[in-house]
């Protein structure tokens, strides 16, 4: 096979005669005469066809979701755990703000407990 494929390469302006042999019956083997020029571009063509299918195929139908699917639920996932923090941070600022609040409560009505010192 890859002599095969190594003569349609190296002789792209020449004829490559292919022999189809039937094991089961010798009488009925085939010859084919290609040019590789031609079989270089149905290999061309198969391969840009079965891209764009492909293509389609993933974009237009639901197998393309399900890739889709995957990065957005790992962007989901991000999302839940950075949400998950920020209320952590918010719970945390709202404690601190209460004591901050309550400790000047206490400084305000607190009554005034400094020693008068006199000096003799």
């Amino acid at each position: 096979m890859w002599e095969f494929i190594k003569r349609i390469f190296s002789e792209r302006e020449g004829d490559v005669t292919v022999v189809v042999l039937d094991e089961n019956n010798p009488d009925g083997s085939s010859s084919f005469r290609l040019r590789a020029r031609d079989i270089i571009k149905l290999v061309v063509v198969v391969i840009l066809l079965s891209v764009l299918f492909t293509t389609i195929l993933f974009f237009a139908t639901p197998i393309g979701s399900l890739y889709q699917f995957k990065e957005d639920y790992a962007l989901r996932q991000n999302v839940v755990e950075i949400s998950e923090r920020v209320m952590s941070l918010q719970d945390s600022l709202n404690a601190r703000d209460t004591q901050l609040n309550d400790m000047k409560e206490i400084l305000r009505t607190a009554a005034d407990t400094t020693l008068a010192i006199e000096q003799t």
